[in-house]
């Protein structure tokens, strides 16, 4: 029986270790955006407005109203029984862009959030669920008019 040098033994360990790591750190972001978008999901599903509003970044935050939200929320329509399945995320330094699916019963809706990292705290900056966009939807005043 051959037996196998230690540098060998050494470079396996270090593969498996590395390879092992990889995986685990990717999992555990994996659970971390699947949370962040339960949450969210969750504040659509119960009409809560203002915990959907606590979560918007400061850009989206200013050009949205409530009966934003509202309109928003009431196109969706999220029942009970859903489940959001997570396919992709690409993590950047000032964001996130985390791509999934909105599984029911009898359809699915792709769903796609754009989260701003501020300082450790997912902001939303943008949210698609179907055809549903999360932006305003009512003109706001001062209306820009072209003077005479």
């Amino acid at each position: 029986m051959k037996k196998i040098k230690p540098g060998y033994i050494i470079l396996l360990l270090i593969g498996i270790f590395v390879a092992y790591k990889y995986f685990f750190d990717n999992s555990k972001e994996v659970n971390y955006y699947t949370q962040e978008v339960g949450k969210s999901l969750t504040d659509i599903r119960h009409e809560d407005y203002f915990a959907l509003q606590n979560k918007l970044s400061d850009n989206l935050k200013n050009s949205l109203s409530i009966d934003d939200i509202k309109h928003y929320i009431d196109t969706i329509k999220l029942g009970r029984e859903y489940k959001f399945v997570l396919s992709d995320y690409d993590k950047k330094p000032d964001s996130v862009v985390v791509s999934g699916t909105l599984i029911y019963k009898n359809s699915e809706k792709p769903l796609k959030v754009i989260y701003k990292d501020n300082n450790g705290t997912l902001l939303i900056e943008s949210q698609k669920i179907g055809n549903s966009s999360l932006e305003p939807k009512s003109v706001k005043f001062p209306i820009n008019s072209k003077s005479f």
